[in-house]
């Protein structure tokens, strides 16, 4: 089991998985704050998914990838990056932020060749049909479930099914379905489902 860690949360309207890079616009105080001492310290922060009804207890640990643009008033523009997923067992208030106990969670690949030569042969179907012809080593090595979707956009509501699933083997069979689902689309409807890089 691993052992409780302490981070400080920012609350979004926006789910951020492992590996999947976001643009961010910071602007209220405590978060010029908080993304000040991530890029300064290079420390991590949680972003959790938080709507009117509730704060979601999964989140994903996350660090800045980049600046992007800085304002005289303090506000920034910045790429995150997913690191990793976590849950949270309590929260705090310290200094206007919300600091998260949360128990770090550790996803494994699977063992069935099935599923993964199966969600794979889809994956390479899928970037053949959106024109992206140049495939690198890293298209073909992957096997977590995040790790194939790491460039695709996806609606929120899939999103934070496949963050709070804590069974591999259902995150990559749901991602294999919705894989499976776009490549029946037509072509001109698949397209700008991945950036390009």
């Amino acid at each position: 089991m691993r052992k409780i860690e302490e981070i400080p949360l920012f609350p979004l309207g926006i789910v951020l998985l492992p590996l999947e890079r976001l643009p961010l616009h910071i602007f209220e105080p405590r978060y010029k704050i908080m993304m000040l001492n991530a890029i300064n310290n290079k420390t991590p922060f949680g972003i959790v998914f938080k709507d009117s009804k509730k704060l979601l207890n999964i989140g994903c640990e996350a660090k800045v990838f980049k600046v992007l643009k800085t304002y005289p008033n303090g506000e920034s523009d910045i790429m995150v990056e997913g690191i990793n997923r976590f849950e949270i067992q309590e929260t705090y208030l310290k200094d206007q932020t919300v600091v998260g106990k949360v128990k770090m969670l550790t996803d494994e690949k699977i063992q069935d060749e099935k599923i993964i030569n199966e969600i794979h042969d889809n994956y390479l179907k899928l970037l053949l049909k959106i024109g992206k012809s140049d495939l690198k080593n890293r298209d073909l090595a992957k096997q977590l479930s995040y790790e194939f979707i790491q460039n695709i956009v996806l609606p929120t509501d899939i999103k934070k099914t496949l963050i709070v699933s804590k069974d591999e083997k259902g995150r990559i069979k749901i991602i294999n379905k919705l894989f499976k689902k776009i490549l029946s689309l037509p072509t001109n409807n698949s397209e700008g489902l991945i950036p390009k890089a």
